[in-house]
């Protein structure tokens, strides 16, 4: 569980990459991942896992099976008759649908329940964020696995809620770094910290026994534009939600490289994000954030005149 009381910042950094996740998981700012949840994720993955097999993982959990069934039974699929069994709801759903809702679910369970400040539980809406909107890139790219970029991107933003909740006064200090334009994320995690971002976001993924999809293509993918796509997202749910700079210059930088990636004359970033909502209800359910709010908050990105950070809190 993820608690807001923090250990203190010492020894001093440099810290060595097994001294930082040490003193994480001992803060407890490494939530266990649930083994139900991680089995899904694996399985999820596999091309030779059955509905039937997810089926009975999914009923060992109570809190994944309510979900799934109501998600089935909702106004977003609109079956005539009401879909009573599990196994009903993962065909209706679908394997990338059904990890992505119990991964959310944990996340939100470990996290949310236990984050009570603002900045914290902006981080952990920006990581969801962040993988809601690379799997909707990857759907417009017809990639194969979406859900894939989804938890990448996921895990790509979640070490920024690590670092935060465990060493505080050492995040505010890289967050400072990469907010003055100085630096990149992962040269400012560098000098705090003594270890780049994208190492502890690496051991973290590896502390939960997920695959992160930036060293695995499956065949058929082009690994080189998945990693585009996520990597975009990240910068997008960055201005958002205040993690970097942002202004009229940059937000028009960043939608003519999606606009490249997606081979598209003409793009609007506001209704592309905007977009990345409407097919996955828990953006409203957890975070209450509507198409509408992503499409208002990508437009006081690009405005600059205004704190993300703030706007995002609100």
């Amino acid at each position: 569980m993820l608690h807001c009381i923090h250990m203190p910042d010492t020894p001093k950094p440099p810290f060595t990459l097994q001294e930082i996740v040490r003193r994480l998981r001992q803060s407890d700012s490494i939530p266990a991942l649930d083994e139900n949840v991680a089995q899904l994720c694996r399985m999820t993955g596999c091309k030779n896992t059955a509905a039937t097999d997810l089926t009975l993982v999914i009923m060992r959990d109570a809190a994944i099976t309510s979900r799934v069934l109501a998600m089935a039974n909702s106004a977003t699929y609109r079956q005539r008759t009401p879909i009573k069994t599990v196994s009903a709801a993962v065909i209706l759903l679908g394997f990338d649908r059904i990890q992505q809702l119990s991964l959310g679910l944990t996340l939100f369970n470990k996290h949310a329940g236990n984050v009570r400040d603002k900045e914290l539980y902006r981080l952990l809406v920006c990581a969801y964020c962040t993988g809601n909107l690379a799997m909707h890139m990857a759907k417009t790219l017809n990639d194969e696995t979406p859900e894939e970029l989804f938890v990448s991107g996921l895990l790509r933003q979640l070490p920024r809620l690590v670092l935060a909740n465990g060493f505080p006064d050492l995040y505010r200090q890289m967050d400072q770094l990469v907010l003055s334009g100085k630096c990149d994320l992962d040269q400012a995690c560098k000098q705090v910290f003594g270890v780049r971002f994208d190492e502890i976001a690496q051991a973290i993924a590896e502390h939960w026994n997920l695959r992160d999809p930036k060293t695995a293509a499956p065949a058929g993918a082009n690994a080189e534009t998945r990693q585009r796509a996520i990597q975009l997202s990240v910068e997008v749910s960055d201005m958002l939600f205040g993690n970097k700079p942002t202004g009229p210059e940059l937000i028009g930088a960043v939608s003519q490289r999606i606009s490249n990636l997606l081979r598209t004359k003409t793009l609007s970033l506001p209704d592309f994000v905007g977009a990345s909502s409407i097919d996955d209800p828990n953006m409203e359910h957890f975070f209450n954030l509507t198409q509408q709010d992503l499409v208002m908050m990508t437009r006081i990105a690009e405005w600059g005149k205004v704190s993300s950070s703030d706007v995002a809190n609100s």
